[in-house]
C-alpha cells in the first residue's frame, strides 16, 4: 500500500515565521517600555541609603531636590534585614544607593540589588575609615557611623558620588557639604566638652556598637555579646567580674536585642539600664544623648 506524503506546506511555515517574529517585537517593545519607565522614575531625583544615619546626611547633601528612601527602619536590625520586594524596586529606581559597605544584610543582598538596579550607582561610603576590630567583629566593624570624624569621611564620600551623577548641581552640593562637616565639627567638639573631663572611662554594652565612639573619646566598651552569641555562664560571670572591678554602673543596650543577659549583669553589679538606638536618623542626637549619660551632665 502506498503512503501518501503530505506536500510541504509553505504557507504554514511562512505563518509561524511570522508569529516568532511579532513575539519577539513585543517582547523589545516590552523591554523598552520597562527601562523608559525606570529611567522616567529616576528622573525624578530619588536616593536610598541602606540605613537611618545615613538618611539625613544624605538629605542634607543632596538637597530638596532628592528624595530619600530607608532600607533599615531604625526598629530594624542591619545584620538580618531582608528587602522587601517594593524596596528593592525603589534601589532600581534611585539615581544612587549609598551603603555602609560591611553590614550583615549588604554582605547578604548587596549583589542582588547591583543585578536588579543597572542604572543605580551604589556607592559604600566606608571605604576610606580605617576599621576597628571587637569581639563579634573580629575585622572591619561596620558601625563607623558612631564616630564624627567617620561621619565626616561618609559625608565626603556622599558629596562625591553627587558630583559624579550630577555636575551642574555641584555648587549647591559644596554649599551644603561644607555646612555638613561644620555641623559634624561643631558635635565632635561639643562631644569632647562632655567626656574628656568624665571621671567615668568604662560603660557596658549588649551588642559592642560603639567601638569608634569610646575610640575616639578614650571609653572602654565591655560587650556582653560574645562573637555575635549569647555569652556562656563562665563569660557572663567574667564580664561581672571586669565590671565590678572597673566601677561600671551604666549598662546601654539597643532597642533591638534582648535584655535576658543585660538585665542579669546589671543587676548583679547595680548597673542602670539605659537604652539607646546607634541606629537613629539624627545619630548626633544620639551620641550627644550617650556621651550626656556618660559624663553625667
Amino acid at each position: 500500500m502506498d503512503h501518501y506524503i503530505r506536500p510541504y506546506s509553505h504557507k504554514k511555515y511562512t505563518h509561524s515565521i511570522l508569529q516568532i517574529v511579532v513575539l519577539l517585537y513585543i517582547t523589545m517593545i516590552q523591554s523598552a517600555c520597562k527601562n523608559n519607565t525606570v529611567k522616567q522614575q529616576m528622573q525624578e531625583k530619588t536616593i536610598t541609603v541602606s540605613i537611618e544615619p545615613l538618611k539625613l546626611l544624605a538629605e542634607k547633601i543632596a538637597g530638596r531636590e532628592y528624595k530619600v528612601h530607608t532600607l533599615v527602619s531604625g526598629s530594624g536590625n542591619p545584620e538580618t534585614y531582608e528587602p522587601s520586594p517594593t524596596q528593592i524596586a525603589t534601589v532600581s529606581h534611585s539615581q544612587i544607593c549609598f551603603m555602609i559597605g560591611n553590614l550583615g544584610f549588604e554582605h547578604a543582598w548587596g549583589r542582588k540589588l547591583q543585578d536588579n538596579a543597572p542604572y543605580t550607582k551604589f556607592v559604600y561610603t566606608s571605604e576610606s575609615i580605617q576599621h576597628k576590630s571587637n569581639e563579634k567583629h573580629q575585622n572591619n566593624d561596620p558601625h563607623v557611623w558612631t564616630s564624627p570624624q567617620n561621619l565626616q569621611e561618609i559625608a565626603q564620600a556622599m558629596y562625591t558620588a553627587l558630583c559624579s551623577i550630577d555636575p551642574s548641581n555641584k555648587e549647591q552640593f559644596t554649599i551644603n557639604l561644607n555646612a555638613v562637616l561644620i555641623d559634624l565639627q561643631n558635635l565632635e567638639n561639643n562631644l569632647h566638652s562632655l567626656l574628656d573631663s568624665s571621671q567615668n572611662r568604662t560603660f557596658l554594652i549588649y551588642h559592642p556598637s560603639l567601638t569608634y565612639f569610646a575610640n575616639e573619646y578614650g571609653l572602654e566598651q565591655i560587650a556582653i555579646e560574645h562573637q555575635g552569641k549569647e555569652p556562656s555562664p563562665k563569660l557572663l560571670a567574667q564580664t561581672i567580674e571586669m565590671c565590678r572591678a572597673k566601677g561600671t554602673t551604666i549598662c546601654f543596650v539597643q532597642r533591638q536585642f534582648s535584655q535576658n543577659n543585660v538585665q542579669v549583669v546589671a543587676k548583679a553589679i547595680g548597673a542602670r539600664i539605659i537604652t539607646i538606638n546607634p541606629l537613629a536618623e539624627d545619630i548626633g542626637a544620639e551620641l550627644t544623648r550617650i556621651a550626656h549619660i556618660i559624663s553625667n551632665k
